[in-house]
């Protein structure tokens, strides 16, 4: 085997570990990077919402009774009819007794969803689940108030776009770090090559 050869294969040898290591590194990292992305994403929502609620329910508690019936109704409408944010009045006994996207008489009971249930008892509660009503996920938060439970809820999609928007940008800069060590590893691979010669 010549001198040429055997530099070529060391070359090629050397290249590939390299390679191999920096894609098993870089691919971890920017996997581990996307979950907490995500993540992060679905907790500000939920903070940020448990902050809406509180809002919403200083507005209701303003006067000196809580709104019911008719007043109720028309505090919820004033959110508009936009379906990808919802708020929702719900009775202790899971009745809804008023909701911003649709007719209450046309609801279900709603003691059966988990954040409405832990509201119930008195405990706030977040949560992201399917919506059989508006046929899509949904991430939820409820808090009791006077004896009723307060709940808003945002589409997950907006959620979902916003960490792809971030993830995009994560994979974009992974892939410049890539290349960027890759032409290093190509270059220190090549010079350790050299005193074959």
């Amino acid at each position: 085997m010549s001198a040429r050869t055997r530099q070529r294969k060391t070359w090629v040898l050397i290249f590939t570990a390299s390679a191999a290591v920096l894609l098993a590194a870089i691919g971890s990292s920017a996997a581990v990077s996307l979950i907490a992305v995500r993540d992060a994403a679905y907790r500000q929502t939920e903070s940020n919402l448990r902050q809406f609620c509180y809002a919403t329910a200083h507005l209701l508690d303003r006067g000196a009774e809580f709104p019911d019936g008719a007043a109720l109704k028309d505090f919820c409408s004033s959110f508009g009819r936009e379906p990808e944010f919802r708020l929702t009045i719900v009775a202790a006994d899971g009745t809804v007794l008023a909701d911003s996207t649709a007719d209450p008489a046309h609801l279900d009971n709603h003691l059966n969803r988990p954040e409405v249930a832990a509201a119930a008892n008195g405990r706030e509660a977040a949560v992201t689940r399917y919506s059989d009503s508006l046929d899509k996920r949904m991430v939820y938060y409820a808090i009791p108030v006077k004896g009723r439970v307060l709940r808003l809820a945002i589409s997950a999609d907006y959620v979902d776009i916003a960490s792809r928007r971030i993830t995009l940008m994560l994979l974009a800069a992974a892939a410049c770090i890539l290349l960027a060590t890759l032409a290093v590893s190509v270059f220190v691979s090549s010079r350790l090559t050299v005193p074959l010669k």
